[in-house]
């Protein structure tokens, strides 16, 4: 995994800078992992090196990775990173998003289909369900 990471580090980080010690020691961690820390500490950053090496790994399995993250801001950085990586297309099985994309995909749908059958159904942004709203209640 070490060489894989310094092979990465270019690519996601400015020239002639490394992730620190505690970054790498989250880069290398099994399992689900907390990061928290301040603003420009490399909280987003730690998590796109540690997805490419899980996605270069499961590349030809069945097997997918789940990365949640709170805001949309982070979920573009995540997969900009990611593409400068050359991984552009991520899908099922894998997840990339904010908590409230990942319950929608795998909880709301769901219960959604097995309360009301097959009706079609679409979630409105907000800006969405604000002209809906005006138009429906103004």
């Amino acid at each position: 995994m070490i060489e894989q990471l310094k092979a990465l580090t270019p690519k996601i980080l400015p020239p002639g800078c490394d992730f620190f010690d505690q970054q790498k020691e989250a880069i290398r961690a099994e399992g689900s992992i907390d990061i928290v820390a301040g603003p420009g500490s490399g909280k987003t950053t730690v998590p796109i090196a540690k997805c490419g090496l899980l996605l270069n790994k499961i590349a030809k399995s069945d097997k997918g990775i789940c990365l949640i993250t709170h805001t949309n801001v982070a979920v573009d950085e995540i997969r900009t990173g990611l593409a400068k990586m050359g991984m552009n297309d991520i899908e099922y099985p894998n997840f990339i998003g904010t908590i409230q994309e990942f319950f929608n995909n795998f909880f709301a749908k769901k219960a959604f289909h097995m309360i009301l059958g097959e009706k079609n159904f679409r979630v409105l942004d907000d800006k969405e369900y604000q002209e809906k709203f005006s138009e429906l209640f103004d």
